[in-house]
């Protein structure tokens, strides 16, 4: 991942993070998410549609930083981690970024799951168009 890159994806605070319903149309909501080397990482309740529409199809884009010039937008696999505490690096990294939010503290938002987002095509890099 080239420098320029891994910046953006440290300091954006959103992602738009599309998914497909059962009847095939498009399911699109706003995520916090972070990043490590291989994937972007995406904490949400069980119950979510977007998690129900990953378990049924796998395939996801996610847009960040779309107001900028240089847009980054990827296609994704999805890999759905019903413990975040198998993780720790990951809620420490959703810590960091948003002001101590705790993903393991089910008094805020309920006990939640992880989506792993394995990045299998890069459809806008950055890179200027």
């Amino acid at each position: 991942m080239h420098h320029d890159l891994d910046e953006r994806l440290t300091h954006a605070q959103i992602a738009w993070f599309s998914s497909v319903r059962p009847d095939g149309s498009p399911h699109t909501v706003p995520v916090w998410f972070i990043h490590d080397d291989e994937s972007i990482w995406v904490a949400s309740a069980p119950s979510s549609r977007k998690v129900a529409n990953v378990s049924r199809n796998d395939r996801v884009a996610i847009a960040i930083d779309g107001s900028a010039p240089r847009t980054l937008v990827a296609q994704t696999s999805v890999e759905l981690i019903d413990d975040p505490e198998e993780h720790p690096s990951i809620v420490a990294g959703y810590a960091r970024k948003y002001s101590g939010y705790d993903l393991t503290d089910h008094s805020v938002a309920g006990p939640l799951v992880l989506m792993r987002l394995t990045i299998t095509r890069w459809l806008l890099d950055g890179s200027a168009q």
